[in-house]
């Protein structure tokens, strides 16, 4: 994988990141890992006021959690067709910015100033494209991606441990393609940072704990559904669990 995939071409780039450039990733192998690992994607878009409309008012910034896929260097997304954000990003040309976040710890320090998290996170820019329904491989594969994400890790192919969709599913649900043309990843981890005077004050470092709280990643238990006749869970739902 390429170490500079994402690398800004300038200082104005949307992509490129201004504070704490020490914690910035331009690589695809940290970009694609965050990804990854991810469950749930934060969508942002604009729609532009209605032009037949002089009275219309342009609408507020949106910015709505969805689930997704990746499939080498795009970004699918999909949903219900009457979706406005899917709808919105099937218009030619349609700019989405979309973000990953993963919180590894809490990060507590002598001045709640200096208290910060550790984390990685994933910021990526591009122009979205619908997938139609005539492209049906297509289309397929990125349904396919967004199903197993959530199984990556145990390599799960819930897509296809599960009844095949129907005619109806297929149609009545928008794909859309986000190819990731700008993106930048973000990461802070070890301990807390404090001032010098704070550190070397004994009455300071003896009074307030200081540390990394460390969160778990993963599923407790599976619970069956009420009409679930199934003996256990499939083995890539048991890696799951903690």
């Amino acid at each position: 994988m390429s170490e500079d995939a994402f690398q800004p071409t300038s200082s104005n780039a949307p992509n490129a990141v201004h504070r704490l450039k020490d914690r910035a990733r331009y690589d695809e192998e940290t970009v694609y890992g965050i990804l990854d690992s991810g469950l749930v994607a934060h969508v942002a878009f604009s729609t532009p006021k209605d032009f037949d409309d002089p009275t219309a008012e342009d609408e507020w910034p949106t910015v709505i959690p969805m689930a997704y896929g990746r499939i080498d260097n795009e970004i699918y997304l999909h949903g219900h067709l009457a979706s406005r954000l899917l709808k919105a990003l099937s218009e030619n040309g349609a700019r989405a910015c979309i973000t990953v976040t993963h919180i590894d710890g809490l990060v507590l320090a002598l001045t709640p100033f200096h208290n910060s998290m550790n984390y990685r996170s994933v910021v990526a820019f591009g122009h979205a494209r619908l997938i139609p329904d005539s492209d049906s491989e297509r289309k397929i594969a990125a349904l396919t991606a967004v199903t197993n994400q959530p199984f990556r890790a145990a390599s799960g192919d819930r897509w296809t441990d599960a009844r095949p969709p129907s005619e109806v599913d297929y149609k009545s649900t928008r794909v859309v393609a986000v190819p990731i043309e700008m993106a930048s990843a973000k990461v802070r981890a070890g301990p807390p940072k404090d001032e010098k005077k704070d550190t070397e004050n004994e009455e300071v470092v003896g009074r307030y704990w200081t540390g990394v709280i460390t969160t778990k990643h993963g599923f407790d238990k599976a619970d069956p559904g009420p009409y679930n006749r199934a003996v256990e869970p499939p083995q890539y739902i048991k890696q799951l669990l903690l």
